[in-house]
């Protein structure tokens, strides 16, 4: 196992490649395994670790909503598939039967223009 570097250059480097844990080894010349044993081994680590993690998916999810606004209509029915089931944009319809399994369905293009156009009529 690589020596243990300080906290704060941890910090640093999970900081520089937003929590990606691989390249952070790779630039603290440490194996994967190291550093997670070093994480959840020091309630500091694991702190900042998950705060940058954290920030990383906000960031990504903030991207997406972006690009599903700027017209994507994959990325609208990501993001309304995901972040808004409870709204009822789901991908399976259940059925009356309980014996039968929900079916997948497929959102017509055109109910993701309509739904991206509600949304930007919002704002």
């Amino acid at each position: 196992m690589a020596k243990k570097p300080s906290n704060k250059d941890i910090i640093k480097a999970m900081k520089k490649f937003n929590g990606v844990k691989y390249q952070i080894a790779n630039d603290l010349k440490c194996s994967r395994t190291s550093l997670d044993k070093w994480i959840n081994e020091d309630e500091e680590l694991l702190e900042a670790f998950t705060d940058i993690d954290n920030k990383a998916g906000d960031d990504l999810e903030a991207k997406a909503f972006d690009i599903a606004m700027e017209g994507s209509e994959g990325m609208l029915k990501f993001m309304l598939s995901r972040k808004y089931k409870n709204r009822g944009y789901t991908e399976t319809v259940e059925t009356k039967d309980v014996s039968e399994k929900p079916r997948e369905i497929i959102v017509s293009d055109s109910d993701a223009m309509i739904e991206l156009e509600k949304l930007r009529n919002r704002s």
